[in-house]
């Protein structure tokens, strides 16, 4: 069903944001390919992308081509997650820029 994709997408990327935030991953750290991820988190390759393809809409994550996907230097990361009204979760940032909330 195609809700249960979208709230286990939205739990995975709660879930990868808490480890971030809790220093298990420091910015520059190379992060997990998907095959790994969809191992770790015993999911799909296909939810994994959506959830690594929105950190990195959000800056938390960035690739590069050939080498594999990175932390980046901004946190802290907010935990909350925007779903829009079409059960698609949307780009906006979860960033809290120094001086703002």
């Amino acid at each position: 069903m195609k809700i249960n994709s979208v709230f286990k997408s939205a739990q995975l990327l709660i879930e990868i944001k808490k480890l971030i935030n809790a220093g298990e991953y420091k910015p520059g750290d190379k992060f997990h390919s998907e095959q790994e991820l969809a191992k770790i988190f015993e999911t799909t390759q296909v939810t994994i992308n959506k959830v690594t393809s929105q950190l990195v809409a959000e800056g938390i994550l960035f690739r590069k081509q050939g080498v594999g996907t990175f932390i980046n230097h901004k946190a802290p990361v907010k935990l909350e997650i925007n779903i829009s009204p079409d059960c698609v979760i949307t780009k906006k940032p979860f960033f809290v820029e120094s001086g703002a909330e």
